[in-house]
């Protein structure tokens, strides 16, 4: 890992070349060999950390798998724990949880959209749902074409207008997929 300069508080990032502040970056304690404790600082950005980190993992996905897997065998009774420590949740716990997860996973997507760019898809789509036309006038729910927990993006190029019944179904999976599924494309 290389080292690049700091001054007044600000440093270049090894791959986006760009000058940025201290705060951008990923820091951690450690101790010199004199025993002084001091903050190092990645070289990289954390937006370019996230990226490299993101191709990696999506680059050696089996190996990721089999880590955790691995990870899992070693500590049973920690994931026996933790399972049983959820399990005794209370429902409204559990879908705090859930719900949590959506929001953090929205804030890491690029891009936003606004009530504008709901209501122009309503007009294209002529006030029916994307999937199975039927009228989503009254109620309606706004999709991610590629779901945010697949890497979409939270813009308005990745939005359609499904019903609720359709959107329920939907969940995560990919769209092509979930449509063959349903019999709307071979």
């Amino acid at each position: 890992m290389g080292w690049t300069v700091i001054k007044d508080g600000r440093r270049a990032c090894i791959t986006c070349c760009e000058s940025k502040a201290l705060s951008d970056f990923y820091s951690y304690r450690y101790t010199t060999t004199q025993g002084k404790s001091s903050r190092r600082y990645d070289s990289r950005c954390r937006d370019c950390a996230r990226a490299r980190r993101l191709a990696r993992f999506y680059r050696d996905h089996s190996r990721a798998l089999a880590v955790s897997q691995e990870w899992k065998k070693r500590n049973a009774e920690h994931v026996k724990a933790y399972a049983a420590a959820y399990r005794a949740l209370p429902e409204s716990r559990k879908a705090h949880n859930f719900h949590q997860r959506i929001r953090q996973a929205k804030s890491r997507a690029s891009g936003e959209y606004s009530q504008q760019d709901i209501d122009d898809l309503m007009a294209k789509q002529r006030g029916k749902c994307a999937a199975c036309r039927k009228s989503v006038r009254k109620t309606f729910h706004v999709d991610h074409i590629l779901a945010i927990a697949n890497g979409g993006a939270n813009d308005k190029h990745n939005l359609q207008i499904l019903c609720p019944y359709c959107n329920c179904s939907k969940q995560d999976k990919d769209a092509i997929k979930w449509a063959q599924e349903n019999g709307r494309l071979l």
